[in-house]
């Protein structure tokens, strides 16, 4: 059963933002097909943490106040909490809550340089609603990989694989061009993007990463730390394609 729609946040999905004509179907105004990204994620878990525990030291994180740095990076803490709403993990509500928006949040308590504001600016005065409705892909990702470590307890960056362990990430798409390809090289890997000194997407984001990037020392409060070096990048693509997925019609035409 479908969600019900929240204040800010709507599950339903515009069918619009999947579906496209398919050319070689019997009946191509009625019968559709879809643009699928799969690229395969590897990730460099143990830096990513080394990153994590260097922005903890650098913002005076100390006790149960360090998850706050990873949840700068990501957006959420590691149990899905979203840090627009709380700052720290809550088990309010459902495990996964989607229903904010950056609306009203500059960036003391959700930086603007976070992996999810950075891949869905949702709608904040920088990303505009009209433009990341049009943008938003229908996407999941699938791990991949055997980790010998638990990956949700605090164990040190040391226990963590370096290699060998990701994301299959896939996307269905009406337009490559203007969902995944513009989410990818115009919000993720652009440093200007929301804001000038926003810095790469921590997580997904390519390129040299020169820019420094300011977070708040605390959470909601308006002081802002010190220029830090971006995270390094540590996730890398090992391979991927685009396809087009065609309708069932065309499927039982051959």
């Amino acid at each position: 059963m479908a969600a019900e729609p929240g204040t800010n946040w709507n599950p339903f999905f515009p069918l619009s933002h999947v579906l496209v004509a398919d050319p070689l179907a019997p009946h191509p105004s009625r019968h559709f097909g879809s643009y699928l990204v799969l690229r395969k994620l590897e990730q460099n878990v143990r830096a990513f943490r080394e990153a994590e525990e260097a922005l903890a030291d650098a913002l005076g994180l100390k006790g149960d106040d360090r998850p706050l740095a990873g949840a700068m990076l990501v957006g959420r803490f590691r149990n899905g909490t979203p840090l627009r709403l709380h700052g720290k993990p809550s088990s309010e509500g459902h495990p996964v809550q989607n229903d904010f928006s950056y609306r009203d949040d500059p960036g003391s308590k959700c930086p603007v340089s976070a992996h999810i504001r950075k891949a869905n600016p949702r709608d904040s005065r920088d990303g505009g609603l009209e433009r990341a409705l049009g943008v938003m892909m229908a996407r999941r990702g699938q791990t991949y990989g055997r980790r010998t470590d638990r990956p949700w307890d605090d164990a040190a960056p040391q226990t963590r694989p370096t290699g060998g362990v990701g994301l299959l990430f896939m996307a269905f798409n009406s337009s490559l061009q203007a969902q995944f390809e513009f989410t990818q090289q115009t919000w993720a890997d652009n440093p200007d993007f929301p804001a000038g000194g926003t810095g790469h997407d921590p997580v997904i984001g390519q390129g040299k990463r020169d820019v420094k990037v300011r977070y708040p020392k605390a959470w909601g409060g308006t002081k802002l730390s010190a220029p830090q070096r971006q995270v390094p990048q540590t996730v890398t693509m090992k391979g991927g394609e685009y396809f087009f997925m065609p309708s069932l019609a065309y499927l039982k035409s051959l």
